[in-house]
Protein backbone atom coordinates (compact mmCIF):
# COMPACT_ATOMS: atom_id res chain seq x y z
CA UNK A 1 0.00 0.00 0.00
CA UNK A 2 1.01 3.59 -0.45
CA UNK A 3 0.76 6.02 2.45
CA UNK A 4 1.81 9.66 2.42
CA UNK A 5 2.78 12.19 5.08
CA UNK A 6 2.57 15.97 4.74
CA UNK A 7 4.12 16.67 8.16
CA UNK A 8 7.48 14.88 7.98
CA UNK A 9 6.13 11.55 9.17
CA UNK A 10 4.12 12.59 12.23
CA UNK A 11 0.86 11.51 10.58
CA UNK A 12 0.19 9.26 7.63
CA UNK A 13 -2.70 9.06 5.18
CA UNK A 14 -3.63 6.00 3.16
CA UNK A 15 -3.44 6.75 -0.59
CA UNK A 16 -3.92 3.42 -2.37
CA UNK A 17 -3.19 -0.27 -2.64
CA UNK A 18 -0.27 -0.77 -5.02
CA UNK A 19 -0.73 -4.52 -5.47
CA UNK A 20 -3.00 -7.08 -3.90
CA UNK A 21 -1.61 -10.48 -2.97
CA UNK A 22 -2.41 -13.09 -5.56
CA UNK A 23 -0.88 -16.46 -6.26
CA UNK A 24 2.48 -14.89 -7.09
CA UNK A 25 4.93 -16.76 -4.88
CA UNK A 26 5.66 -18.00 -1.44
CA UNK A 27 5.46 -14.62 0.29
CA UNK A 28 3.04 -12.43 -1.65
CA UNK A 29 4.17 -8.93 -2.58
CA UNK A 30 6.82 -7.70 -0.13
CA UNK A 31 9.92 -5.51 0.19
CA UNK A 32 8.70 -2.83 -2.21
CA UNK A 33 10.94 -0.10 -3.55
CA UNK A 34 9.47 3.01 -5.11
CA UNK A 35 10.96 5.63 -7.43
CA UNK A 36 9.53 8.75 -9.04
CA UNK A 37 10.96 9.30 -12.51
CA UNK A 38 12.20 12.85 -12.90
CA UNK A 39 13.13 13.07 -16.56
CA UNK A 40 12.06 12.24 -20.07
CA UNK A 41 8.78 11.11 -21.53
CA UNK A 42 7.64 9.51 -18.25
CA UNK A 43 8.63 12.26 -15.81
CA UNK A 44 6.54 12.10 -12.60
CA UNK A 45 5.57 8.45 -13.15
CA UNK A 46 5.90 6.29 -10.01
CA UNK A 47 7.41 2.82 -10.37
CA UNK A 48 7.22 0.23 -7.61
CA UNK A 49 9.22 -3.02 -7.68
CA UNK A 50 8.30 -5.82 -5.24
CA UNK A 51 9.61 -9.31 -4.60
CA UNK A 52 7.39 -12.32 -3.98
CA UNK A 53 9.76 -15.03 -2.77
CA UNK A 54 10.17 -16.09 -6.39
CA UNK A 55 9.86 -13.29 -8.92
CA UNK A 56 10.05 -9.53 -8.94
CA UNK A 57 6.91 -7.70 -10.03
CA UNK A 58 6.40 -4.04 -10.85
CA UNK A 59 3.50 -1.61 -11.00
CA UNK A 60 3.33 1.96 -12.25
CA UNK A 61 1.22 4.99 -11.47
CA UNK A 62 0.77 8.13 -13.53
CA UNK A 63 -1.56 9.91 -11.07
CA UNK A 64 0.59 10.38 -7.94
CA UNK A 65 -0.14 6.85 -6.72
CA UNK A 66 -3.93 7.09 -6.63
CA UNK A 67 -4.23 4.20 -9.10
CA UNK A 68 -1.71 1.54 -10.17
CA UNK A 69 -1.27 -0.76 -13.14
CA UNK A 70 -1.72 -4.48 -12.63
CA UNK A 71 1.47 -6.17 -11.36
CA UNK A 72 3.77 -7.43 -14.11
CA UNK A 73 6.61 -9.93 -13.70
CA UNK A 74 10.16 -8.72 -14.42
CA UNK A 75 12.64 -11.41 -15.50
CA UNK A 76 15.72 -9.27 -16.27
CA UNK A 77 16.81 -11.69 -19.03
CA UNK A 78 19.41 -13.49 -16.89
CA UNK A 79 17.69 -16.79 -16.27
CA UNK A 80 14.15 -18.12 -16.13
CA UNK A 81 13.66 -18.67 -12.39
CA UNK A 82 10.87 -21.16 -13.16
CA UNK A 83 12.99 -23.47 -15.37
CA UNK A 84 14.72 -25.74 -12.85
CA UNK A 85 16.07 -28.02 -15.63
CA UNK A 86 18.72 -25.35 -16.22
CA UNK A 87 20.38 -25.89 -12.84
CA UNK A 88 19.02 -29.14 -11.35
CA UNK A 89 22.31 -31.00 -11.98
CA UNK A 90 24.22 -28.51 -9.79
CA UNK A 91 22.27 -29.77 -6.77
CA UNK A 92 22.21 -33.54 -7.40
CA UNK A 93 23.95 -34.24 -4.07
CA UNK A 94 21.68 -31.95 -2.05
CA UNK A 95 18.19 -32.49 -3.44
CA UNK A 96 16.31 -35.80 -3.21
CA UNK A 97 15.83 -37.27 -6.67
CA UNK A 98 12.54 -37.28 -8.51
CA UNK A 99 12.63 -41.09 -8.29
CA UNK A 100 12.44 -40.94 -4.49
CA UNK A 101 8.95 -39.44 -4.74
CA UNK A 102 10.05 -36.17 -3.16
CA UNK A 103 11.92 -33.25 -4.56
CA UNK A 104 12.37 -29.86 -2.95
CA UNK A 105 11.19 -26.80 -4.74
CA UNK A 106 13.93 -26.11 -7.23
CA UNK A 107 12.65 -22.86 -8.66
CA UNK A 108 14.97 -19.92 -8.47
CA UNK A 109 14.18 -16.57 -6.97
CA UNK A 110 14.86 -12.94 -7.69
CA UNK A 111 15.13 -11.13 -4.34
CA UNK A 112 15.66 -7.77 -2.68
CA UNK A 113 14.98 -5.24 -5.45
CA UNK A 114 16.37 -1.74 -5.01
CA UNK A 115 15.43 0.87 -7.59
CA UNK A 116 17.02 4.26 -8.30
CA UNK A 117 16.98 6.79 -11.10
CA UNK A 118 20.47 8.11 -11.76
CA UNK A 119 21.16 11.78 -12.56
CA UNK A 120 21.32 11.04 -16.30
CA UNK A 121 17.85 9.41 -16.25
CA UNK A 122 19.10 5.82 -16.42
CA UNK A 123 17.03 3.56 -14.15
CA UNK A 124 19.08 1.07 -12.13
CA UNK A 125 17.67 -1.94 -10.29
CA UNK A 126 19.89 -3.94 -7.94
CA UNK A 127 18.64 -7.43 -7.04
CA UNK A 128 19.78 -10.86 -5.97
CA UNK A 129 19.41 -14.18 -7.77
CA UNK A 130 19.16 -17.39 -5.75
CA UNK A 131 19.24 -20.79 -7.47
CA UNK A 132 17.44 -22.65 -6.05
CA UNK A 133 15.69 -20.17 -3.83
CA UNK A 134 16.50 -21.83 -0.48
CA UNK A 135 18.99 -24.59 -1.26
CA UNK A 136 21.38 -22.05 -2.72
CA UNK A 137 22.93 -21.77 0.74
CA UNK A 138 23.67 -25.54 0.83
CA UNK A 139 25.47 -25.39 -2.51
CA UNK A 140 26.15 -21.78 -3.52
CA UNK A 141 28.37 -22.77 -6.46
CA UNK A 142 25.87 -22.13 -9.23
CA UNK A 143 27.53 -19.62 -11.52
CA UNK A 144 24.58 -17.24 -11.53
CA UNK A 145 23.95 -16.99 -7.77
CA UNK A 146 24.76 -13.51 -6.57
CA UNK A 147 23.84 -9.89 -6.77
CA UNK A 148 23.20 -7.97 -9.97
CA UNK A 149 22.44 -4.50 -11.25
CA UNK A 150 20.22 -4.07 -14.31
CA UNK A 151 20.08 -0.78 -16.19
CA UNK A 152 17.19 0.60 -18.22
CA UNK A 153 17.87 3.34 -20.74
CA UNK A 154 14.15 3.85 -21.43
CA UNK A 155 12.76 4.49 -17.93
CA UNK A 156 11.98 0.87 -17.12
CA UNK A 157 10.33 -0.22 -20.38
CA UNK A 158 13.27 -2.59 -21.08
Amino acid sequence: MLVRSSDQGLHWKFVSMIAVNADVGTEGFCEPDLVRLSQGEHAEKLLCYMRTGKEIFWCESTDEGVTWSSPKSEQFGIVDVNDSAQWESFFADTVPSRDSGFISDLFGAFVDPTLIEMQNGVLACAFGLRIPHKLCWDNPTHERNGNYVAFSLDQGAN
